[in-house]
């Protein structure tokens, strides 16, 4: 069983003891959308590679997308996110 597969069948549907809203699929990439626990507002989006979880995450989808392909192309210490965004004018 991989990692993504063990969030989404857990009772409860929780993750990080967050309950999990959806999980975004694109190819090798999948975001696991869960409601906020650490703020008021909002979602978290945790991101997953190859179903292996990054234990990683972001405020919005379009920033876990990018964080996931940081991830998957340079690795973990990965900074292209955080240039990428920096340079589109994207919010962290």
């Amino acid at each position: 069983m991989t990692d993504l597969d063990t969030v989404l069948k857990k009772s409860g549907n929780r993750h990080f003891g967050e309950i999990v809203l959806n999980a975004h699929r694109i190819g090798d990439i999948q975001i696991v959308e869960t409601l906020a626990s650490d703020r008021a507002d909002g979602n978290n989006f945790y991101c997953f590679v190859n179903e292996t979880n990054t234990h990683l995450y972001a405020h919005t989808l379009d920033y876990a997308v990018v964080v996931a392909l940081g991830y998957k192309y340079e690795g973990r210490n990965s900074q292209a996110a955080r240039y990428f965004a920096a340079m589109v004018g994207m919010k962290e």
